[in-house]
């Protein structure tokens, strides 16, 4: 788990209480990351905690099921006021990352072999290897 991405944003614990991830960071002394998050819905007087990023990430065992102690909640989205709030007390807001994709040309222009079904694919690459001269067997 090292290597998941954690990213601002809800999570529910394995317990069910809702936290909101604010950023990460990484320890000066142990160079380790920590995961900065605060508790759902916001108080009043905002407590913030961190965990590290490894224990974050961790499975626990809940009546016998392996569960991932912390899992992303996709489709809650943070309010103005919330993001105010933490800009207010110094933290960056979710960024939103709004890029339009293009495909490369290259990519684009090819042609894609298309058959029914398996054997219809290989009589015709037989028929196309045949016509090129190309030997695809090994010896």
């Amino acid at each position: 788990m090292a290597g998941r991405r954690i990213c601002a944003g809800y999570y529910r614990r394995y317990d069910g209480k809702v936290v909101y991830v604010i950023s990460t960071a990484t320890d000066a002394d142990t160079g380790e990351e920590t995961v900065i998050w605060t508790s759902y819905p916001f108080a009043d007087v905002p407590r913030y905690c961190t965990s590290s990023k490894k224990s974050f990430c961790a499975f626990v065992e809940v009546d016998g099921e392996r569960k991932a102690k912390y899992k992303r909640l996709m489709n809650m989205k943070i309010s103005e006021v919330a993001i105010e709030r933490l800009e207010d007390e110094g933290f960056r807001g979710p960024v939103r990352k709004n890029q339009t994709r293009q495909m490369d040309e290259a990519y684009d222009s090819r042609d894609y072999q298309q058959s029914l079904t398996y054997h219809a694919y290989a009589k015709s690459s037989v028929r196309t290897t045949a016509s090129t001269g190309t030997n695809t067997a090994s010896a």
